[in-house]
């Protein structure tokens, strides 16, 4: 796990003590098999036509050191962003309101009936990640339809 935790501490460089402490430790339940799915899935993933073809409203947010050629930002002209400064990846956690502001921004701006009904008609699947939840989750994942 020694990989594992240098990948993930990069990723909560600028996190709070609590949140390090929740995703290390879901970070040490999680399969081997779990991690190298992820990480596969990581490297072969390819954004763009999805990116481009989802006619809904996007927003990234930016953090510290994650601004790179491979983000969504930068991988699609007009993609709109919003960056935040001292958060590490599991931002919701280390700063909950500020969190709940950008989304509340972002939700208050989207025409969600329209884009509800879209997902509702074409049956589009959510996946829902649990690594670092208090709750202690697997890093196995689910999807969902919505």
């Amino acid at each position: 796990w020694t990989s594992c935790g240098g990948w993930f501490g990069v990723n909560l460089e600028n996190g709070r003590e609590t949140t390090r402490a929740l995703v290390m430790a879901d970070v040490e339940k999680t399969s081997p098999e779990v991690v190298r799915a992820s990480y596969l899935g990581l490297a072969t993933y390819r954004p763009v036509p999805a990116l481009r073809s989802f006619k809904g409203p996007m927003l990234t947010v930016v953090l510290p050191g994650s601004d790179r050629p491979s983000s969504y930002q930068n991988l699609v002209p007009g993609f709109p962003a919003i960056k935040v400064k001292d958060l590490s990846h599991w931002l919701m956690m280390d700063d909950p309101a500020g969190f709940n502001a950008i989304l509340d921004g972002f939700l208050g701006k989207a025409d969600l009936p329209n884009v509800f009904s879209e997902r509702l008609a074409s049956r589009w699947k959510f996946c829902f990640c649990p690594w670092g939840r208090p709750s202690g989750g697997n890093g196995a994942g689910r999807t969902e339809e919505f």
